[in-house]
């Protein structure tokens, strides 16, 4: 900054941090995956990895596969799926969701139930594929509606207003839904394609049998979700750009991509990374994010943040870093990426040290 008598001043917020480079290293199987791993989660002892991948370890696993601490077994030969979308237990079972390869069901979600020993399905196909538990109940994306499956049966919600729900995440004992309404938008078709199109973008919380509108105070400008946009067969969102995906819980706080909420007051929050792929809480033990690296815009940055400075794992993976998970006292790392240091990895990673 520099200041003359041609200058007009305003007020310039800075945000500051206190970074620590943890001493570490990062492992490089041999064998990883050869699609992108967008989950691991452990069950019943064992590390699960999901994705678009064929191989894992050395092993045909056809999207889905688990970890022993020595060796990957494929599990996906027996799903019929062409990618595995994610998995959540529930229930005391591992719930699965992907896309069918069966012949003539391209493209047809498919909902499945592992509890260690057999694959079952749960009774029911629709377009879809998040889930989430919230309050004892399984609930599941169904594009314009959720689902809600109590173990036996599926019944139906409608959030109000939303045509299309693009993410929701259970919170500090609230459901978070992000969505839109195309309202004024005409339904395409084979033969006639709307290129031009916006419809209204929502961010509600769920109570358990009452919607609102997300009631903050000092709610920040870079929640508004402005309108989205049809261009070309695409729904893009307007500026400022909002990752739904970066919303979790810690120390009773519910952190999005640009902020915190703390007892029903907003605060913006800024990150030391450009920008944020993935926000998650590993075990209550804190905050754990990737991003792309400023210094370095190939590189996902991978930071840790206990509640009052942020940590820094290494030098950061060349790629994105969609999922981290602690399994047997390491970070296992997936996403889509080929080198991390200057090493060949292939979508995911090991880090050990502090």
């Amino acid at each position: 900054m520099f200041f003359d008598q041609f200058s007009t001043f305003d007020t310039v917020m800075v945000s500051a941090f206190t970074i620590t480079n943890l001493q570490g290293t990062y492992t490089y199987p041999q064998a990883g995956a050869n699609g992108i791993v967008r989950q691991f989660e452990v069950f019943q002892g064992k590390l699960y990895a999901v994705g678009d991948f064929t191989q894992i370890g050395g092993e045909l696993a056809w999207g889905l596969a688990e970890f022993d601490g020595t060796r990957w077994w494929g599990l996906g030969e027996k799903l019929l799926m062409d990618q595995v979308y994610q998995i959540i237990e529930y229930q005391d079972k591992l719930v699965i969701s992907g896309s069918s390869r069966e012949v003539g069901q391209d493209g047809l979600i498919r909902y499945m139930s592992w509890d260690g020993k057999a694959l079952q399905t749960l009774g029911f196909a629709e377009t879809g594929g998040q889930m989430e538990e919230y309050r004892g109940l399984l609930y599941l994306n169904f594009g314009h509606r959720l689902g809600v499956w109590n173990g036996n049966g599926l019944v139906f919600i409608d959030a109000p207003g939303v045509d299309t729900i693009t993410y929701f995440k259970a919170v500090n004992d609230l459901l978070y839904l992000r969505g839109f309404s195309g309202q004024h938008c005409v339904n395409s078709s084979e033969d006639v394609w709307v290129y031009d199109c916006e419809a209204t973008g929502f961010l509600l919380q769920f109570d358990g049998s009452t919607w609102s509108a997300l009631n903050y105070s000092g709610f920040a400008d870079c929640l508004n979700t402005g309108a989205i946009t049809w261009s070309y067969h695409v729904w893009i969102n307007s500026e400022p750009e909002f990752n739904w995906s970066v919303l979790t819980g810690y120390q009773n706080k519910v952190f999005f991509n640009c902020g915190f909420a703390d007892q029903g007051v907003f605060q913006e929050f800024s990150y030391p990374l450009e920008k944020i792929y993935t926000l998650q809480v590993i075990d209550n033990s804190g905050l754990y994010l990737t991003g792309r690296n400023q210094k370095a815009p190939d590189y996902s940055g991978i930071m840790h943040w206990d509640g009052e400075q942020w940590f820094t794992l290494g030098e950061g993976i060349e790629g994105q870093v969609l999922t981290i998970k602690d399994y047997q006292g390491k970070l296992y790392m997936g996403g889509w990426f080929e080198r991390a240091v200057g090493e060949p990895m292939t979508n995911f990673a090991i880090w050990e040290g502090e």
